[in-house]
């Protein structure tokens, strides 16, 4: 688990290609990484109320 608190949670997705290497995909997170960096100012708040996702008390909004 992780115990902490997160003030301005960023959302990320990285896509794995099978047969690329670790630095090629080490690159690629990276990459994800700078840009949600560069767009960290969009509260997660206004994120949730643009996408709406399904709510339930068993996870969190969108992981």
């Amino acid at each position: 688990g992780v115990i902490g608190c997160f003030l301005n949670t960023l959302a990320l997705r990285v896509f794995l290609e099978g047969g690329e290497g670790f630095r090629d995909a080490l690159g690629r997170a990276r990459d994800v990484v700078l840009d949600a960096l560069a767009h960290q100012d969009v509260p997660f708040e206004q994120v949730l109320e643009v996408v709406r996702p399904e709510r339930s008390a068993a996870r969190t909004p969108l992981f």
